[in-house]
Order: structure tokens, then C-alpha cells, then sequence
């Protein structure tokens, strides 16, 4: 079996076994990321990728974001983390769930450690994009779909008002 498949396999197995966050396992997943070794990162960011960036998981992605060097191509990887949701509804769901990203991370941009306030200040950035983005999609998609399927009698009566 591959290492990645390991990988995988493995974060699942966590995911399952604590289906609700642990303080326990935080722990030990920062002992992990302490150890600096590239393949206990990509296990512990492979277990995070599983909680659709709840918040609880700020603490781990920080000292995750701390060991990294700051070009590192394992903090887009933590940007996927944080980023990361379960289902969302309505035309401009993603939209208002990246919002309430960026509200979760505003605390980083005070924090005491530059590379973590560097990290919050482009993804920050990189929110504020696809927020933008989405809200463009959404709106698109609205007025397509009136454009094909025509506007509803109760919108034309409030137009004409």
C-alpha cells in the first residue's frame, strides 16, 4: 500500500474514531507537527482536511502555520483546511460561509507570531476573492435562470411599483 493511501486510510480511522473534536487529540496532533517531520505533517493535515474547518481546529493549524518556512507549499494546503465546508444551501451559501471564515480568522492577524499574521493577511485576501467570486456566480446564475425560465409573477408586480 502507498504511503498516501496510508495517509488517507488512516486520517479516516481518526475521523471516525473521534466523529466530535478531543482536547486529547489536539494534543497529539501538535506533538506531531512539533516533530517538524514532513510525513507526521501530512498525517495531521490529512486528519483535519476530515472537519470541514470548524474552528476548533485553528489551534493545530496554527502551529502548523508557525513551523512552516513562508513560501512553504504546505500552507496552501492549510488554506484548503480552513477553507474546507460540509454542505451549504441557497444561491449565495459559499458565499456567506467564506464571510464567516474570514470573521474566524481575524483574531490571527493580531497574533504574536509574524508568519501566522502573514498566513491570516493572504488568506484573508484570498477570502475576500472568493467571496467576490461567488457572490458574481450567484448572481449570474440568477439572472440566467430568470432569463430562461422568465420572471415570476410576484417580481413583476413588485418592479412595477
Amino acid at each position: 500500500m502507498k504511503n498516501g493511501m496510508f495517509i488517507y486510510r488512516g486520517a479516516r480511522l481518526i475521523r471516525n474514531v473521534f466523529p466530535s473534536w478531543n482536547h486529547e487529540l489536539e494534543i497529539k496532533l501538535i506533538d506531531l507537527i512539533r516533530t517538524a517531520d514532513e510525513q507526521n505533517l501530512l498525517f495531521v493535515m490529512a486528519i483535519l482536511r476530515g472537519y470541514e474547518g470548524k474552528p476548533f481546529l485553528h489551534n493545530i493549524c496554527k502551529e502548523i502555520v508557525k513551523i512552516l518556512a513562508i513560501d512553504s507549499k504546505y500552507l496552501q494546503e492549510v488554506e484548503v483546511i480552513l477553507e474546507s465546508t460540509g454542505v451549504v444551501s441557497g444561491e449565495f451559501g459559499l458565499m456567506e460561509e467564506y464571510k464567516r471564515r474570514k470573521d474566524e480568522i481575524k483574531e490571527w492577524l493580531n497574533d504574536t507570531d509574524n508568519k501566522v499574521r502573514e498566513f491570516a493577511q493572504r488568506y484573508t485576501s484570498n477570502l475576500e476573492k472568493m467571496i467576490a467570486s461567488e457572490k458574481r456566480r450567484a448572481e449570474e446564475g440568477i439572472e440566467l435562470r430568470k432569463h430562461e425560465y422568465g420572471v415570476p409573477d410576484s417580481e413583476k408586480e413588485d418592479s412595477e411599483m
